[in-house]
């Protein structure tokens, strides 16, 4: 069995964004990049051993007062994360509150 939270968080290092695991405390220190695992299970078994893992991770990115901005950072997560074997599945702009914070959500899984 493989970590997939930890597999993610080097794949995304080079995105020239904070990332955190789930969810960011304060909202404070934007923009920021959260992640967790939603999905895992074993893809396929050789003499009762795990030898494929499926994973699958919700990112969200988290900005404030520019919209835009999160389009930005999901195109540099989807280059970064599509070429280390990675499959985006969905991407998505949540509504946002009158905080003034922007909010997109993407999911991506892989077989490990």
């Amino acid at each position: 069995m493989i970590d997939i939270n930890e597999q993610l968080e080097r794949d995304l290092q080079d995105i020239g964004v904070d990332v955190m695991y789930y969810y960011p405390e304060a909202l404070k220190t934007l923009p920021v990049v959260t992640y967790y695992n939603i999905s895992e299970k074993e893809y396929a078994s050789y003499d009762n051993t795990e030898a494929i893992t499926y994973g699958a991770v919700q990112i969200d990115i988290w900005v404030r007062n520019n919209p835009a901005q999160t389009g930005r950072i999901a195109a540099k997560i989807k280059e970064c994360l599509c070429n280390k074997g990675w499959v985006r599945e969905t991407a998505l702009d949540v509504p946002s509150g009158e905080d003034g914070v922007y909010h997109r959500t993407m999911r991506f899984s892989k077989i490990f």
